[in-house]
């Protein structure tokens, strides 16, 4: 079993000042309360604060005006697509009108690839977990991810990885680690590439193919994800500051 940590302060501060941007309680174009009236308001020190509010800014969620406040940016409309600078799929389903569900396809135990090893920065042959799961919109298969976690970061070697669990949440149970950033490439895949699930009953069209490399804050490489996405029926938007 392995052993789980709790989130840390400024993460938790981070997590319901988003959701206080998704229920609107602070609306688009407002301004939001200072940082030291939400010290008090969330019982923490105002560098919690300013760092949980650094990462909405960072998403073009927040603007700050020197001398004036911070304000909703008109984009926090599409925070529920994303979270911590990272896709949140289920959201991103959720964001374009249908119910998510996910449905574990594998997970298993083996040696990094080449290509694995080479985006994680792994010696040859070392051992990873492979997290293989797919993404419903409503009834429809809309997005196939794979996961890719080295084990050399596991505080259990013996840990088997939660597939139900969001990445940076799947990190910090297997690993105690925090996602800093992720850099993401995106391409078109040809019909013949796809997995087998997307082929079924499907024209031969392209999808996209997103590759992120997940980091910390060391730049280390924590996880590789691959997925193939569904961009005919849903709408990914991507926030930049």
């Amino acid at each position: 079993m392995s052993i789980q940590r709790p989130k840390t302060i400024t993460a938790q501060v981070t997590e319901i000042l988003g959701q206080r941007l998704r229920d609107g309680v602070y609306p688009p174009h407002s301004r939001i309360p200072s940082e030291s009236e939400l010290a008090e308001d969330l019982q923490v020190s105002r560098t919690t604060v300013r760092n949980a509010l650094a990462k909405f800014a960072a998403d073009g969620l927040l603007i700050r005006k020197q001398g004036d406040g911070t304000y909703v940016s008109s984009q926090a409309s599409r925070i529920d697509q994303r979270y911590g600078g990272q896709w949140d799929f289920a959201r991103v389903i959720e964001g374009n009108g249908f119910k998510p569900s996910i449905q574990m396809l594998d997970r298993q135990q083996r040696v990094a690839t080449e290509t694995e090893a080479s985006l994680l920065k792994l010696s040859a042959g070392q051992p990873v977990w492979s997290v293989d799961r797919l993404f419903y919109a409503d009834d429809f298969p809309a997005i196939h991810v794979t996961n890719i976690l080295p084990t050399v970061y596991f505080h259990d070697k013996h840990a088997t990885p939660d597939g139900n669990l969001h990445i940076h949440d799947l990190l910090d149970s297997v690993c105690g680690q925090t996602v800093a950033y992720a850099t993401t490439d995106i391409e078109a895949i040809k019909w013949s590439d796809l997995p087998r699930v997307f082929k079924q009953g499907r024209n031969e069209r392209p999808m996209l193919k997103l590759t992120e490399v997940f980091y910390n804050r060391d730049n280390q490489a924590l996880a590789l994800g691959i997925s193939f996405y569904d961009d005919a029926r849903l709408q990914l938007r991507l926030i930049r500051s």
